[in-house]
C-alpha cells in the first residue's frame, strides 16, 4: 500500500480571475415568488477566456473535490492514487453538494445565507451518440446564490434545487447555463418556512410543504416551470425527512412508511414499515435505482425494493457513521470502528474490511465524520481524525493506498467520470424496470411484507438526494 502526502502549499491557489471561474450576469427569472438572488459575476469577455483554456483529453478524467477549513482542494484520480490540481479559498462554513451534470460542486453556508460553486474543471459535451472529454483548473465562479438558510441542494435534470429553509424559497438553476457564462436561475417557494427540500424536473420542480409554525413537512406539491402548482398531495408523509428519486417516482422518508409521488400520472402512494420492525424509520436515502438504501437504527440498514415495495432489515454489527453506494450499486456501511461493510441489493456481505481508525460520531448537526465517494472503480473513505484519503479497490475491496492531507477533510464530491458509462448505467435501468413491470403483470414476484449527509444534515455531501 502506497502512501503519498500532499501539503496544501503544493496546490495551485486559484483566484476568481483564472480560467474556469469566469462567467456573465445570472439571468433571474420568477416563479411562484422571490427568494433569494444571485450575486454580480464576471464579464462575458472573462467566460470566453475561460473557455478557450479548456483542453479536450483522449478520456474521461474523475476528479474529486475535497472541503476542508478555508476551502476545497481538488484532486485528480491517477491509477490507485490521487494527484493534486488546484486549492480554491473559500470562506466559513459550508456543506459540499454535487450538481445535476458532474462538474460543479455547490458550496452551501448556512450561516452567510449563500451558496457558492466550485468548477471542479472535468466535464463532457455531447457529440451525436458519444461524448468528448474537456479539463480546465478549478475555480470559484462569480456567480452565487443569497437566501436565508439554505441547507438542501440537489441536483436532476440538467438543474440544481436549493431549498431555503428560513423563507421557504427555492431557487433552480439551470446548470447549462453556468457553463455560458449567463446563469438563468428562476424561483419557486413554499407556502410556509420549514425545514424542507425540492427536486427539479424536467419543465417543473416537486418541493416539500408545512404548516405554519412546523418544522418538518408533511405535504408535498408538484409545480410546472413557471411555479404553477399542478398537484398538492396533502398530509401524506408525516415527519417527512430524506427524498430520492427512481424513474419518475419520488421517494420520501416518513414516520410510519414511505411515501411515493408519481410525477407523470400525478399519483401518490405508500409503503408501510413492517409491523413487526424493531423501532426506527428511514430519514435519509442512498441510491437511485431499484434497491434504495437507508439507516433504519443505529446498527441496521434497511433495503426497500421498490419494485416489489418490500424491505429488508440487515444489522451491520456496528455503529453506523456513514453509507454511500458502490460503483456497481453495492451498498457501501463504514461503521465507527473504522470498518467497511459491503452489501449487495439483497443484504448479503460481499465484503468486510478495515479501512480508517476509530471514530466517534459527532453530536448534533453540522459535525464532521468520515465521507465515502466513487471514483470510477475506486472508493474514497475521508479520516478526518488522520487528515488522509484511504482508496479503495471497489471490485476487489483491498486497500490501494494512502493519501495524506494537510487538513482534516469535512466533505468529499466526486466529477467528471465517463457519461457513457452513466448512460449505458441508466439504459440498462430501464430495461431492468420494464423486466419488473412484465413479473407484476405475470404475478412471478414474491411478496415481502409490505415495509434521516441523506442521511442526515451532518452527510449533506453525498450524491444521493437527501433531505
Amino acid at each position: 500500500m502506497k502512501t503519498i502526502i500532499i501539503p496544501t502549499a503544493a496546490l495551485a491557489v486559484l483566484t476568481l480571475g483564472l480560467a474556469g471561474c469566469a462567467s456573465s450576469d445570472a439571468d433571474t427569472t420568477d416563479g411562484a415568488s422571490a427568494g433569494a438572488s444571485t450575486s454580480p459575476s464576471a464579464s462575458h469577455d472573462e467566460m470566453e477566456h475561460s473557455e478557450a483554456t479548456a483542453t479536450e483529453v483522449d478520456a474521461p478524467v474523475s476528479r474529486l473535490t475535497v472541503a476542508h477549513e478555508g476551502g476545497v482542494s481538488v484532486l485528480e484520480l491517477a491509477g490507485d492514487t490521487l494527484e493534486p490540481v488546484g486549492e480554491v479559498a473559500v470562506d466559513g462554513h459550508f456543506r459540499a453538494n454535487a450538481g445535476a451534470d458532474g462538474r460543479y460542486v455547490y458550496l452551501a453556508n448556512s450561516e452567510a445565507g449563500t451558496v457558492q460553486i466550485v468548477d471542479a474543471g472535468a466535464y463532457a459535451e455531447p457529440h451525436g451518440e458519444h461524448y468528448h472529454y474537456y479539463v480546465t483548473e478549478p475555480a470559484l465562479l462569480d456567480d452565487a446564490l443569497t437566501g436565508a438558510n439554505p441547507v438542501h441542494v440537489v441536483g436532476h435534470a440538467g438543474q440544481v434545487a436549493v431549498f431555503y429553509d428560513d423563507s421557504g424559497a427555492v431557487d433552480i438553476i439551470d446548470e447549462a447555463s453556468v457553463a455560458t457564462g449567463t446563469m438563468a436561475v428562476s424561483q419557486q417557494s413554499a407556502d410556509f418556512p420549514h425545514h424542507g427540500v425540492a427536486v427539479p424536473l424536467e419543465g417543473g420542480l416537486v418541493l416539500t410543504e408545512a404548516a405554519e409554525g412546523e418544522s418538518l413537512p408533511a405535504s408535498v406539491r408538484q409545480t410546472d416551470s413557471a411555479g404553477e402548482s399542478v398537484a398538492l398531495y396533502e398530509d401524506i408523509c408525516p415527519g417527512l425527512h430524506g427524498e430520492t428519486m427512481v424513474d419518475e417516482v419520488v421517494y420520501f422518508g416518513c414516520t410510519t412508511g414511505v411515501a411515493t409521488v408519481n410525477t407523470s400520472d400525478k399519483s401518490s402512494g405508500f409503503i408501510t414499515y413492517p409491523a413487526d420492525a424493531a423501532e426506527g424509520r428511514i430519514g435519509t436515502f442512498y441510491g437511485t435505482e431499484d434497491v434504495l438504501a437507508a439507516p433504519w437504527d443505529e446498527d441496521t440498514i434497511v433495503l426497500l425494493d421498490t419494485a416489489h415495495e418490500s424491505f429488508t432489515f440487515v444489522d451491520v454489527e456496528g455503529t453506523i457513521g456513514t453509507v454511500a453506494r458502490g460503483a456497481h450499486d453495492e451498498v457501501l456501511v463504514l461503521t465507527t470502528d473504522g470498518m467497511l461493510a459491503v452489501l449487495d441489493e439483497s443484504g448479503e456481505e460481499l465484503a468486510h474490511i478495515s479501512a480508517i481508525g476509530e471514530f466517534e460520531l459527532p453530536e448534533g448537526h453540522g459535525g464532521v465524520r468520515p465521507a465515502i465517494a466513487v471514483l470510477d472503480e475506486t472508493i474514497v473513505i475521508s479520516d478526518p481524525n488522520a487528515s488522509t484519503l484511504e482508496l479503495v479497490d471497489g471490485d476487489e475491496w483491498a486497500l490501494l493506498s494512502t493519501v495524506g492531507l494537510d487538513a482534516a477533510p469535512t466533505a468529499l464530491v466526486a466529477t467528471g467520470g465517463s457519461m457513457e458509462d452513466a448512460h449505458a448505467h441508466e439504459e440498462e435501468a430501464v430495461e431492468e424496470d420494464h423486466d419488473h413491470g412484465e413479473h407484476a403483470e405475470d404475478g412471478d414476484h414474491d411478496e415481502d411484507e409490505a415495509h434521516d449527509d441523506a442521511h442526515d444534515h451532518d452527510n449533506e455531501d453525498h450524491d444521493d438526494h437527501d433531505h
